[in-house]
């Protein structure tokens, strides 16, 4: 479908065209509606006047460190290239401004908390530069928006606030990825490391649906050959409290998910369309399959839970692990001898985390 702008543009239609194609390159977005032609502005902008829809990227941390640099660059006074990077975050910005689409960036800034006062500040003012300077610097028309255009820094506005409530829930979460790298670091085949974990979800933990995405493309055989990256990275590095933070990050990860899949779900009450802005494949990947497989739910046609594990294991392994998650979490979630069914639960679960963390210290590569 074609989707004809009818208002006035902050620059030219053919700088636009090229916007939107550096954008589909990229491959950034996650919107519900995998027909939707997202890196079309006039989508947005037709929501907008038909429907009085409000659209509002949710966008992850690489996205606001390829946003951040350009207001720093401008402040310093630096004149040097700018790198490619920045140059697709300045066409993102340009895009979204010039469709009015708001940027929530929580959840990006929550990841690094000791920055976020500053780098809130300094996303401020980048959503409040004029669109056609991102626009020239995505076209490398200039290396640099001129400080002059850089909104001061010290206005007055909501004050970065604590993520308590919005980030309630990583406990459990934490405890499955802290498993989940503590199995991919063992010696075990592919299969044998997704039936560990498979396992260990339903005996010793709880069946959480995103978890068993992230184990399902993280232990796929052959991912790395196939150029497919897993959610979880950083854990083999040689220094090993480094790789407790490859966990931390993969954590904030699917916290973005879990945000954007509940603003999905809250999009026909209020009104609004939510976009998923990431860089990370995985991140993307796992999104829209978590989307599908709740909107799928009860439903006739294909499963997306099967044609997500088949994708990755292929049918004859693929179909076996999605129906034993299926069968667990519909018919046998009950069983009396699961220890999310016995008392006192949740206080095992800094044990288990200890257990996992200590494992995963102690870990040295095989020569």
């Amino acid at each position: 479908m074609t989707h004809l702008i009818m208002q006035e543009l902050p620059f030219s239609r053919e700088t636009l065209r090229k916007i939107e194609g550096v954008l589909q390159n990229e491959e950034l977005f996650v919107l519900f509606d995998p027909s939707a032609e997202v890196y079309n502005l006039g989508f947005y902008i037709t929501q907008k006047r038909l429907h009085d829809t409000t659209t509002v990227a949710l966008i992850d941390r690489n996205i606001l460190k390829d946003v951040i640099p350009i207001v720093e660059d401008s402040l310093s006074g630096n004149n040097e290239s700018c790198p490619e990077r920045c140059r697709i975050g300045a066409a993102l910005m340009a895009f979204l401004q010039a469709g009015n689409v708001l940027i929530e960036p929580s959840i990006a800034l929550y990841e690094q908390r000791s920055n976020a006062e500053r780098e809130l500040q300094l996303f401020r003012c980048a959503d409040n530069i004029d669109p056609r300077f991102y626009a020239s610097l995505a076209e490398g028309a200039i290396d640099t928006i001129p400080k002059s255009a850089i909104p001061p820094l010290d206005y007055e506005g909501k004050q970065f606030s604590d993520g308590s409530v919005s980030l309630r829930g990583n406990a459990a979460m934490r405890v499955a990825m802290l498993k989940l790298a503590e199995i991919d670091l063992s010696d075990r085949a592919p299969s044998e490391k997704m039936n560990a974990f498979l396992e260990w979800s339903y005996w010793d933990f709880c069946l959480a649906m995103l978890p068993i995405f992230v184990a399902c493309r993280q232990f796929a055989p052959g991912h790395f050959q196939r150029g497919v990256k897993p959610l979880l990275r950083g854990h083999r590095v040689m220094n090993r409290e480094k790789a407790l933070l490859g966990v931390e990050n993969a954590l904030w990860d699917i916290q973005l998910i879990k945000e954007w899949a509940g603003k999905v779900q809250m999009q026909s009450a209020e009104n609004r369309l939510w976009l998923l802005c990431s860089r990370d494949a995985a991140l993307r990947d796992i999104a829209r399959v978590v989307h599908n497989v709740e909107k799928s739910s009860g439903g006739s046609g294909a499963d997306p839970l099967d044609e997500y594990f088949v994708r990755y294991w292929g049918e004859s392994d693929g179909l076996p692990f999605a129906r034993r998650w299926r069968a667990w979490h519909r018919e046998e979630k009950d069983h009396p001898k699961r220890k999310s069914n016995q008392e006192g639960f949740v206080d095992t679960w800094e044990e288990l985390a200890e257990q996992s963390r200590e494992k995963i210290c102690a870990w040295r590569p095989s020569r």
